[in-house]
């Protein structure tokens, strides 16, 4: 007898399978978290626990335990529930049940601080039960037109002591320009209001 070859080859053993199928969860769940990452328009938000673990539905490979392979294939496939909303239309809502509450001089300033306390969600109806809390800064509502109504023609002390004297108001500057004017203008259209 002549040729051939003199070698070994491996035997699939399952620990193989199994570190094969663990790498190929791993892939999957990776890209799905990457899809979720990407395709999820970015005016939605996902909040932690309104997202399922990673559901495995098909795991195949062309080898079993005990085969003798130098290489084998291991493929599958999963899927992930999802329940997003849109941040804005929670803060509207949130807005509507503060302005029961909300003095009528006051706005808002800024978004409310969200804590979310609680999560459950329904996949397979697709609602999101949330328990939260939310706190919402409030800025006193200074009317510019208003303010210059009352500040037209004075000089520069009244004006000090009339824009400190305004409810919301913590701190004011007045200036005066140019340099040689006395008084606030009689015409509003010349006066400028800045709020910070």
């Amino acid at each position: 007898m002549t040729g051939g070859s003199l070698g070994s080859m491996p035997m699939v053993t399952a620990d193989d399978l199994t570190n094969a199928q663990n790498a190929v969860v791993k892939v999957i769940s990776d890209k799905i978290a990457e899809d979720i990452k990407n395709k999820i328009p970015a005016e939605l938000i996902i909040i932690d626990g309104a997202k399922s673990s990673v559901k495995i539905n098909k795991l195949s490979t062309d080898v079993e335990i005990g085969n003798f392979r130098q290489n084998f294939k291991v493929s599958g496939s999963g899927d992930v529930s999802v329940i997003a909303f849109r941040k804005e239309d929670l803060i509207n809502l949130l807005k509507k049940q503060f302005d029961n509450q909300k003095p009528e001089k006051y706005d808002y300033c800024g978004e409310p601080v969200i804590e979310y306390k609680t999560v459950n969600p329904d996949f397979k109806v697709g609602t999101l039960k949330v328990t939260l809390s939310a706190k919402q800064t409030l800025c006193y509502h200074l009317d510019t037109e208003e303010i210059k109504n009352s500040i037209k023609g004075k000089n520069q002390e009244d004006l000090t002591l009339i824009l400190k004297g305004l409810d919301g108001v913590e701190q004011a500057k007045a200036k005066l320009s140019p340099f040689w004017l006395k008084s606030v203008p009689n015409n509003v259209k010349k006066i400028n209001i800045t709020i910070d």
